[in-house]
């Protein structure tokens, strides 16, 4: 697993079984880095509370010891790699505005 900062997103990237994945890399209960937790399969482990989620999806898999009842999940993107190079597919929000009909 290794931390990674793609614009003013930071992300965990793991390789799992030949397989990349990309999520982002702080746990969404302290803020602790995913980086320094471990690989449970296909989920990382928290270093301080030891909750887990999905290389995949992000998804919450396991809530920490003392139960995090509204833990959140973390955003996932794509990451390619070719010829050497990693790339994540990191979407923003962007503005959109009201339509006006103009007679």
């Amino acid at each position: 697993m290794k931390k990674a900062d793609v614009g003013e997103k930071s992300i965990l990237l793991a390789r799992v079984g030949g397989k990349l994945y990309a999520i982002e890399s702080k746990c969404t209960h302290m803020g602790a880095e995913l980086s320094k937790g471990r690989l449970v399969g296909k989920d990382v482990e928290c270093p301080w509370h030891h909750s887990r989620f999905s290389l995949e999806t992000g998804n919450v898999t396991k809530k920490a010891f003392f139960g995090l009842a509204r833990m959140k999940g973390l955003k996932s993107f794509k990451a390619v790699e070719k010829d050497g190079e990693i790339f994540i597919a990191v979407s923003y929000t962007h503005l959109t505005l009201p339509t006006k009909r103009i007679v």
